[in-house]
């Protein structure tokens, strides 16, 4: 039997429903998605009262931001494709896939999760991209606790002369998913539960982009707007704010030394929602209890999986990692501080060979790995032109590596 696969989307990669009705997609469906911004109240059903925030820890060091509001929306599953078919075509295989046809290699050529024979080895794990990326680390890790016993069910069935395995999961990991991914793994004690683990375009030192959607909000594309003050209510996007030295500069391109996490500068630069009758009595002084306790659990986060982490973990545990990146978009990497206000370029900006943008993915920069050591554990690919979100279902450079690697003989080479 092959090793099972866990596969672990990106932000905004699993579907959202009402709890009391799953065939409501709060986000998920473009046609109900562009109807609802167009003539509805948009993504308000998105927004998370800041006031209903907990910081919780315990004496292990693991620490969650909680959300105790009345939240009823759940993930539904993983969002293999962004569906079209409501509105412009016949054909839903027209739609425009994400993960589709990364899964679909995995279940067709690597026969992954085929019901007809039984097979019970590819679990997806789909949450709630709002909120706190520990605490859904903490529910993978309940899940895998779950998916082991279902994989050695389905073993001992299929294959009783293999006898009971010793099971350890194959983790595939998206952009965002890969932070959860490492939480578990480097802060939750789950690297005796992985074989490999493969990070595909995941912010190891956060990425700019984050600033500008905490900051403008977040124009997604397709006519599709998620305003600020529903955008700053996600504790997961401030775990995606860069951390890296270089990160902001002043106007004459000089590094500075403050950075994002530092709550005067994040308040001075990003700023707070305006007041929105729509979204309840939030107020100013909720946001900034709730940015406190944002930024906190955001270094708590980054410090856990940091990439010198990473590769002492590894190395010290022979866990294979593959991390795999699209360098061949300009990406914004610094932003300008003038007079305490912060700018961010739409293009690349140079200061003396200190650029505003560098290769990468749109999303992601490049340099976040320049401190990335290879070794016979950590290995590195580049894709190129495919873009952050659909790095996994347009590349067939990333398609191939992953599924050769999954094989019983597989590995990543140098």
């Amino acid at each position: 039997p092959l090793r099972p696969v866990i596969f672990i989307p990106g932000i905004l990669g699993s579907i959202l429903v009402e709890q009391d009705d799953p065939n409501d997609e709060i986000w998920g469906s473009y046609f109900d998605m562009l109807f609802s911004n167009l003539f509805g109240k948009g993504f308000d059903k998105l927004y998370l009262d800041p006031g209903e925030y907990k910081l919780n820890g315990d004496e292990n060091g693991i620490q969650t931001l909680h959300y105790s509001g009345k939240n009823k929306i759940v993930s539904k599953s993983v969002m293999e494709r962004v569906g079209l078919s409501k509105l412009f075509v016949v054909d839903a295989s027209d739609d425009i896939g994400i993960y589709r046809t990364f899964l679909n290699l995995l279940r067709k050529d690597l026969g992954y999760g085929d019901q007809k024979r039984g097979v019970d080895d590819l679990f997806f794990f789909h949450y709630d991209w709002r909120l706190d990326n520990a605490e859904n680390a903490i529910k993978l890790a309940e899940d895998i606790v779950e998916w082991k016993e279902r994989y050695i069910d389905y073993v001992e069935k299929i294959y009783p002369e293999y006898g009971k395995p010793d099971v350890k999961f194959n983790i595939i990991a998206h952009s965002m998913g890969g932070i959860i991914a490492m939480y578990y793994a480097l802060k939750l004690e789950g690297l005796q539960d992985i074989g490999k683990l493969f990070l595909i375009a995941t912010p190891l030192q956060g990425s700019m982009v984050t600033v500008k959607a905490l900051k403008d909000g977040e124009d997604i594309g397709f006519a599709l707007y998620v305003p600020k003050h529903i955008a700053m209510s996600f504790p997961a996007l401030y775990q995606m704010l860069p951390d890296y030295d270089t990160a902001f500069v002043d106007e004459s391109g000089k590094e500075i030394a403050k950075n994002i996490y530092d709550l005067e500068s994040f308040e001075n630069w990003v700023g707070f929602p305006e007041k929105n009758e729509k979204i309840g009595s939030s107020d100013q002084q909720e946001f900034d209890e709730f940015i406190h306790k944002a930024i906190k659990q955001a270094k708590h986060v980054r410090d856990a999986i940091s990439l010198a982490k990473l590769q002492t973990a590894a190395e010290g545990e022979k866990i294979d990692v593959l991390i795999i990146r699209s360098d061949c978009d300009e990406t914004l990497f610094r932003a300008i501080v003038e007079k305490n206000e912060l700018m961010i370029p739409i293009k690349n900006v140079n200061f003396d060979g200190l650029r505003s943008h560098v290769s990468g993915d749109g999303r992601v920069p490049s340099t976040d790995l320049k401190d990335l050591k290879r070794s016979a554990y950590i290995s590195l690919i580049y894709d190129c032109g495919n873009g952050h979100a659909y790095v996994m279902e347009k590349s067939i450079t990333v398609q191939n590596s992953i599924l050769r690697a999954l094989l019983p003989e597989g590995h990543f080479g140098q």
